[in-house]
This record gives C-alpha cells, sequence and structure tokens, in this order.
C-alpha cells in the first residue's frame, strides 16, 4: 500500500515520473482523472481498468479502459488508483495479484 486517504494529500502523485491506472470506470474513477487532469498529470495515465467486460475496449476522454487481469499481468509495476463503492474488493484484487503500488483515495 502506497497512500490511503485524502487524493489532495496524496504527494506521490505530483512525481512526475509516476505512472498510474485508474482502477474503476464509474463515478469516482472519473473524479481521480478530474483530479489528475486538473493537476497535470493526465499524460502518466496508462489507462483505465475495470473488471466488467462492458467497458473493455472503449475509452474515457482518450483513455483505454482495459479487463483488469491484462492490466495487471502487463503493468503489475505501476501505480494503481483505486476509489469508490467498491474500493475494498478493488484492494482485494490487486493484493491477491501481488500489487503493491495501491493508493486508497477518498474525496
Amino acid at each position: 500500500m502506497e497512500y490511503i486517504g485524502n487524493i489532495i494529500y496524496d504527494d506521490k502523485l505530483m512525481h512526475a515520473d509516476r505512472k498510474f491506472i485508474i482502477f474503476g470506470v464509474g463515478i469516482y474513477g472519473k473524479k481521480v482523472l478530474k483530479y489528475l487532469t486538473l493537476n497535470g498529470l493526465s499524460k502518466n495515465i496508462i489507462c483505465f481498468c475495470d473488471s466488467s467486460e462492458k467497458y473493455n475496449k472503449c475509452s474515457i476522454n482518450g483513455i483505454p479502459v482495459c479487463q483488469t487481469r491484462d492490466v495487471i499481468k502487463k503493468f503489475s509495476d505501476a501505480d494503481y488508483l483505486v476509489s469508490g463503492k467498491y474500493a475494498k474488493e478493488m484492494y482485494l484484487i490487486l493484493r491477491q495479484a501481488g500489487i503493491e503500488k495501491i493508493h486508497l483515495l477518498m474525496f
């Protein structure tokens, strides 16, 4: 776990060399995207990931949405940004896959 708390206090997000994956394409995933965009970090976003098949091969504001299992295999060293109603489930999926750079964000 890299960080738990309010997104505005996660100092690690502000490092230009970080690469992000936003877990979830719902309301909170879009809020995370908005925050990163407002802070000039949208170029650091690799993709969204979501477990639902219905979002596969879609994009949000030009950022691709990929299947969680595929993203975890390909980008195990990225920073995963998790927020919202299903944050606990998302966190558990990532931890079981061995992902360590998890930011549990609140608004």
